[in-house]
């Protein structure tokens, strides 16, 4: 294991590729890039999380909490357990509920301080890998940010996490709720990777990342066993983007990406990414005009594109946030000139995963000597 305390341990080998903040397995080790819905009782609120009723009411119990959050007198009490007991609290897990929910109520506070977007929306839940595929169930994005979020804040939370999940379940990560996301490198037709500096995001604001890159709504795909990998990225570029499947001619899979690495000055969360490629028909200028109308267009500060050849200029520019951006030959910047963020959990200017695709993608990789 690269650093003590990890959750998912099967990961972190050296046959895999390691980066500061991210560990990928790549393609070839023969990961299934479907996602297959699986039925378990290992999890946090199994009744939440084998139907979407059940999540449903889960979404609308954690809405009422984030409401009575804004009292800052208020807390978790046994009034607000026996309102979860529905959800499916395991035998001896109590004190776990209790300790998510608070830090539940804790990581509400901070978003609504801060202004960021931030609800509890109902997401899926990476279970594991198997045969047909990245298993999963659903899940939801407070549990989330109160489980994998807080955890890589506080190593004693997380460890307080992993050591009940393996008590109670049987399963380290039992307790954690990790919704894999699709992140996109999308290609124009005339040969143009497009990536963008981020909205106003509860995570990694201002920062760059790859255009259609995102988590997936259950709400419209959870009643299929198993959803295809073009499947994942249409659903994603069409928010991001605007576009449909008839606007796409490739799609190709780069492998699973897990937010922590080797840099032990780097928290990272250990959230799961599925890495893709998608060549989108379209030239910028109708792009441009697409993504106007699309679902998610708040989440795109800044839109920039560069000629494929030219990549590895854009990765090994952006590749330490403690430089400023260099030189990139042909980047083009669309809309206000804004400057790409940081965050204490990249070591680039990136969103982790979004470089940790291109560098999967093109086998350019700055964190190694020349």
């Amino acid at each position: 294991m690269i650093n003590e305390n990890m959750i998912y341990e099967y990961v972190y080998g050296k046959e895999n590729l390691i980066l500061p903040d991210v560990t990928v397995i790549t393609e070839e080790k023969g990961i299934a890039s479907n996602f297959r819905v699986v039925k378990s009782d290992k999890v946090l609120f199994p009744e939440a999380a084998n139907n979407l009723e059940g999540a449903r009411s889960l979404k609308k119990s954690l809405s009422n909490i984030q409401e009575l959050s804004k009292d800052l007198n208020y807390s978790i009490s046994k009034a607000n357990l026996n309102e979860f007991k529905d959800f499916g609290i395991q035998k001896g897990a109590k004190e776990i509920v209790e300790s998510i929910l608070t830090k539940y109520v804790d990581i509400c506070r901070e978003k609504r301080e801060k202004k960021l977007g931030f609800g509890p929306g109902i997401q899926y839940n990476f279970f594991g890998f198997g045969p047909e595929g990245i298993e999963v169930t659903l899940g939801n994005y407070g549990t989330f940010a109160a489980t994998l979020l807080k955890s890589a804040e506080d190593k004693n939370y997380k460890k307080f996490l992993i050591e009940q999940g393996k008590r109670v379940l049987g399963k380290r990560q039992g307790f954690f709720v990790n919704p894999p996301a699709t992140n996109a490198i999308c290609e124009t037709k005339e040969g143009y990777v497009l990536f963008v500096n981020r909205g106003p995001t509860a995570e990694y604001s201002k920062m760059y990342h790859n255009l259609a890159a995102g988590h997936h709504d259950p709400e419209k795909l959870s009643d299929k066993g198993k959803i295809p990998l073009d499947e994942l990225i249409v659903h994603q570029i069409n928010q991001e983007v605007g576009l449909s499947k008839n606007d796409l001619e490739k799609f190709s899979f780069n492998g699973i990406a897990f937010s922590a690495g080797y840099d032990n000055n780097i928290i990272g969360t250990e959230k799961v990414e599925v890495l893709t490629y998608a060549r989108i028909n379209k030239d910028i200028k109708e792009i441009l005009k697409s993504l106007e109308n699309a679902p998610h267009k708040w989440e795109t500060r800044q839109l920039l594109s560069v000629p494929k050849e030219n990549l590895n200029y854009l990765i090994k520019k952006t590749s330490d946030s403690k430089k400023p951006v260099g030189f990139i030959p042909e980047l083009e910047k669309y809309s206000s000139d804004v400057q790409p963020g940081n965050d204490p959990n990249s070591k680039s200017y990136w969103v982790p995963v979004g470089l940790a695709n291109l560098i999967t993608h093109t086998g350019v990789n700055p964190y190694v000597l020349e």
